[in-house]
């Protein structure tokens, strides 16, 4: 597993950059944005906005990702853990689509075709379940068209409709009826 981190300037919106900052950030930008494209990866990507109190909160649990990792995901080159500066994300390919809030998490595989958005808790746990789990259905689907994922949704497609339990309203008994009517 890879760690990969670009952010605009270390979290200070009104410095200006150095010139070798400059240059490590477009280098940073073009490896994620090289492995986005790599059909044989699965980048999981923190979208994140400075000054964004969820964000704040988030970012600290994304980095635990590298130390409480299993050997399974420590031993696999094909997965990419990033996180990104939102200023920075028009700079990447784009089939990565414009974020409705932060922070957003997304799993992007085969080479940015496929696209699965995070909705859960935001620990350590958590999002290690969720690489895993992202792990096993990429494995276990070989082709695009078999994937259990909606793009960009996020979440599972369920071929059972959803049944809606709605009260039905009670039927007033004659007496009722009559009881009602002597009143008026």
């Amino acid at each position: 597993m890879r760690y990969l981190e670009t952010t605009n300037l270390d979290d200070k919106p009104d410095a200006v950059p150095t010139h070798q900052q400059e240059k490590e950030r477009a280098e940073k930008i073009g490896q994620l944005s090289n492995l986005i494209r790599d059909p044989t990866k699965v980048v999981f990507l923190l979208i994140f906005m400075n000054g964004c109190t969820p964000c704040d909160l988030t970012k600290p649990e994304w980095k635990k990702i590298t130390t409480h990792q299993p050997d399974v995901l420590k031993k696999n080159d094909d997965i990419v853990v990033a996180s990104i500066e939102q200023s920075l994300l028009k700079q990447l390919p784009s089939s990565i689509p414009e974020p409705s809030g932060f922070p957003t998490i997304l799993c992007i595989r085969d080479g940015g075709k496929t696209i699965t958005n995070y909705e859960k808790d935001r620990t350590v746990k958590a999002f290690v379940k969720w690489i895993q789990s992202n792990i096993r259905s990429s494995a276990s689907s070989s082709s695009h068209a078999s994937s259990k994922f909606n793009k960009i949704g996020g979440k599972r497609q369920t071929h059972q409709r959803r049944q809606t339990h709605r009260r039905r309203p009670r039927k007033q008994s004659r007496r009722r009826i009559v009881l009602s009517r002597k009143r008026l």
